[in-house]
């Protein structure tokens, strides 16, 4: 036996309440838990290893991404994590999950699919017709690659207005303290000093936040400027899948297309942790692919 089913519910929240670092979406995530782990609590006693795999097995087979599979699968670990160490489970099972083929699957499929991007045109029709502070924010990750989350908490501290460089640990890696330098725009250079009026003359600040604005709506709700950009772009007639994030994968696929860019320099900008996650990008660069090529027909 590693816990009792029915008291799955209640291990979740009080891992939460017990847990004050967890961002607020990750709040969200974990209680979502509630709904996937209900077959766990209808048994009504003595769960083990075996209902476990089961459980995930029958998750995978499911229309979930294999991305939110992985963070799905990660959640669960960080609660029986907590369960081991408080005597409320016998050790942690998650570890020990075999992924049948349908994940493989998933995640063959993923990693084989374009990834979708802004073009130039489309995102001067985003940034003309999106009410403020969206079109900011889409400018902002556009030409820095910052998430949605970094461009609405991006703070007065993380930006050097004199090397005109912003240097700042993404939210998704703050737990491995990475500091991440990116080079400033001519465009983000004006958009970030036309906030100087929320410095004080001692280099205070009113407030610790450059856009004081979207950070307060983000902090209410987290995929307001998600659900807003979305909308937006299926207005404005840009292909189904066009998301926020889209942003930041065109200015990553952009320096990756660059005759002059190498992984290395690239994955310092974007944050990246792994060489191969930042090789989804290069996919993209099927202007370098013909450049590559053509070389051999002049040898």
């Amino acid at each position: 036996m590693i816990a009792d089913g029915k008291r799955l519910p209640e291990l979740i929240e009080q891992m939460i309440s017990d847990s004050p670092q967890l961002s607020y979406p990750s709040r969200l995530a974990v209680r979502k838990l509630k709904a996937h782990v209900k077959p766990l609590v209808e048994i009504g006693g003595e769960i083990w290893q075996t209902d476990f795999q089961k459980l995930w097995e029958n998750l995978c087979v499911q229309d979930y991404s294999a991305s939110y599979l992985i963070k799905l699968k990660g959640f669960l670990s960080s609660v029986f994590d907590w369960a081991a160490r408080k005597g409320e489970a016998s050790y942690n099972p998650i570890p020990l999950l075999s992924d049948p083929r349908e994940l493989k699957g998933k995640k063959i499929a993923a990693r084989n699919k374009d990834i979708k991007t802004v073009t130039p045109a489309e995102f001067r029709l985003l940034v003309a017709t999106a009410p403020q502070p969206l079109a900011t924010l889409i400018a902002i990750s556009y030409y820095t690659s910052l998430a949605l989350v970094d461009c609405c908490y991006l703070k007065w501290s993380s930006v050097d207005m004199e090397r005109r460089v912003i240097k700042y640990c993404r939210t998704k890696m703050r737990r491995f303290g990475r500091q991440i330098e990116i080079p400033m725009t001519d465009s983000v250079y004006e958009i970030i000093d036309a906030q100087k009026p929320l410095r004080l003359p001692e280099g205070r600040y009113l407030c610790e936040y450059v856009f004081p604005a979207a950070a307060e709506r983000h902090n209410g709700s987290p995929i307001h400027f998600s659900r807003q950009f979305s909308k937006l772009a299926k207005d404005l007639g840009m292909p189904e899948g066009t998301t926020f994030h889209c942003l930041r994968r065109s200015a990553i696929s952009r320096w990756v297309s660059n005759p002059n860019a190498d992984l290395l320099t690239v994955s310092s900008m974007s944050g990246h942790s792994q060489l191969s996650s930042l090789q989804l990008y290069v996919k993209a660069s099927m202007d370098k692919k013909r450049a590559l090529v053509a070389t051999q027909e002049e040898e």
